[in-house]
């Protein structure tokens, strides 16, 4: 007997289950095939474009399965091995041919039941089966990890819902227990939860399901590891929003958000660092203050050449002339890339023509080490525009030189 329906002899041991169960016949055929991961089962870091393996024999037949395990401990063998090679058809057999010799929770190598085995392997179908078979869905291998930390590692939204279905799976949330796990996607081995995990990789149902279940509460929110810095890291502004706008819901006095989140100031930079306009923008809408917060993100952002988020960073608060790490101002460090877009952007928005930076060097002045004679030739041009620049240089009154800035002087900078 093949398929799911084989196991209609067992009772399920998981009632919660149940509603998935169903849907899983028709959706397995459908489901797109999950990269398997290594045989060797560890959480050690692998190669994600790492050249293909030698190729394999195929995977028995489902009678063949059951008919290999024929010895003592032989049944055993056969299923876990039908078990990582996602052979649903062999586990199946397997079980129908010898369930009494069969134990769903023996451990293999890593401390590995069945279940935690076929959800590290990435076999969805295989796992979901298991469950519906009696697997102990909280079993933890010997590095802490579950089956729910790997549907959210590798991204199942099928096995994530039938778990946390089961109500001691979700009530595990509520301790935000780490475990050192692998992620093929980022190509890391790091501790993470469910919701870190999921977050990191841009699982974007896995999230859902896991904020539906109260993980955000759970998980430790603060600094750089926190769940919406993974995502920004990654640049999934899709997560973000969602992360951000649960932090509203559970914390009333964010109404709605607008005051800032906890760890938006240091996701924001993390966005930026690396890079990603998109998930900097998501979390600087849902938190203004951050710009203020964080005074380095101008020049970072003109680093980056992200000119909307250097735009939207100042309209926030933010100054334009404040220096980054390195002493140079957001206008220096666009002269030096001879950024044309972001200078007259920079300039247009109140950047001091007159600033210097941490060698005395005016942006004009780096312009003519640098080498970019056009640029030096619109500074030196400008210069003659911004009368009370020098003034605001010294003074260090941003907004009174962003006031300062006359429809004439913008008009010179030719934005477009």
């Amino acid at each position: 007997m093949g398929g799911v329906c084989a196991t209609a002899q067992h009772a399920t041991a998981h009632p919660q289950i149940a509603p998935f169960t169903a849907q899983f016949a028709s959706e397995s055929a459908a489901a797109p095939a999950k990269r398997g991961r290594r045989a060797d089962n560890s959480t050690a870091p692998r190669a994600v474009d790492a050249p293909p393996a030698a190729p394999v024999a195929a995977a028995a037949p489902a009678g063949e399965a059951a008919a290999a395990a024929g010895g003592p401990g032989e049944p055993a063998k056969a299923f876990l091995r039908a078990v990582k090679d996602g052979d649903l058809a062999g586990v199946l057999s397997c079980w129908e041919a010898h369930a009494a010799a069969i134990d769903l929770e023996r451990r293999s190598m890593w401390d590995n039941t069945p279940l935690t085995c076929a959800a590290y392997y990435g076999h969805e179908d295989v796992a979901l089966t298991l469950l519906e078979l009696g697997a102990d869905p909280t079993a933890e291998n010997e590095h802490g990890c579950t089956a729910l930390l790997f549907a959210a590692v590798e991204s199942m939204p099928r096995l994530l819902r039938a778990l946390l279905a089961i109500k001691d799976v979700a009530r595990s949330l509520a301790a935000g227990k780490r475990a050192v796990v692998y992620n093929g996607t980022t190509d890391e081995t790091a501790e993470r939860t469910p919701l870190l995990a999921a977050a990191e990789s841009g699982f974007v149902e896995g999230v859902q399901l896991l904020l539906a279940h109260g993980a955000l509460l759970a998980d430790a929110r603060a600094g750089a590891g926190s769940p919406l810095a993974l995502a920004a890291r990654r640049g999934h502004a899709h997560v973000c929003s969602l992360l951000l706008t649960a932090s509203a819901s559970v914390a009333p006095t964010l109404q709605p958000a607008r005051a800032g989140a906890p760890d938006a100031p240091p996701a924001l930079r993390v966005a930026v660092s690396h890079g990603h306009m998109e998930a900097a923008l998501v979390i600087l809408g849902f938190a203004p203050s951050a710009a203020v917060a964080d005074p380095g993100l101008v020049p970072l952002s003109a680093t980056r050449g992200l000119l909307p988020l250097c735009r939207a960073l100042i309209d926030a608060g933010a100054s334009v002339d404040t220096p980054g790490d390195d002493g140079l101002t957001a206008l220096h460090i666009a002269v030096r890339r001879d950024d044309a877009a972001m200078t007259r952007l920079l300039i247009a928005l109140g950047a001091s023509l007159h600033v210097t930076d941490a060698h005395g060097r005016t942006p004009r002045q780096l312009a003519q080490l640098s080498g970019h004679e056009a640029l030096e030739e619109e500074l030196a041009r400008l210069e003659g525009d911004r009368p009370n620049d020098a003034l605001r240089a010294a003074s260090g009154d941003d907004a009174a030189g962003r006031a300062a800035v006359s429809a004439p002087a913008a008009e010179a900078v030719h934005l477009s």
